[in-house]
Formats: C-alpha cells, structure tokens, sequence
C-alpha cells in the first residue's frame, strides 16, 4: 500500500540521550512527534522507531523491555507511559 507522505530518514532524530537536560529531553521528544507526525509512521513504525532511539541506552532499553507487550506495541498505551521517561532517566549506560 502506497502512503502519499514524504521520506523521513530513519535516523532523523538521533538517539536518546538520558545525559540532557530537562529541557533537551523534552526537546528530543517533541522532535520525534514532529518527525513522526511528518513522516506519517504507522503505529508500528513509531513503536518500533522510538525503541530504535531508546535502545542506545542500556538503561533505558532496559526499561522499555520491562514493558507488557501490550503497551510496548501499542501506541496508544506506550506514548503516556513514554511521557516520564524524560524526567525518570538520569541514569549511565
């Protein structure tokens, strides 16, 4: 099936940095939703995507995998979880 969306890059938004500040963590998520949004990603995509920019962290890859498969493969459910993860995570890794 065809989409009559533009191309967005699949590293278009760089990976998580649990490092930033507040305010940049709150910046990197706004810049994956815009991304998402313009990229008009599937809810698979955006799901499989934001693990992709998660995953470069052990920690926060570690806390996406302790997620129900319900919520990690929902959209719907993982987005509100996904909110406090930028203010949760100061952690190395």
């Amino acid at each position: 099936m065809l989409r009559d969306t533009p191309f967005i890059a699949y590293d278009a938004v760089e990976p998580f940095d649990t490092s930033l500040s507040l305010d940049k963590r709150r910046a990197w998520w706004d810049k994956f939703q815009y991304t998402a949004s313009s990229g008009g990603w599937w809810e698979q995509e955006l799901c499989t995507r934001l693990y992709s920019r998660l995953s470069h962290n052990s920690g926060t890859k570690a806390w996406v995998q302790q997620l129900p498969e319900s919520v990690r493969r929902s959209w719907k459910a993982l987005r509100p979880v996904l909110q406090g993860i930028l203010q949760v995570f100061r952690v190395s890794g």
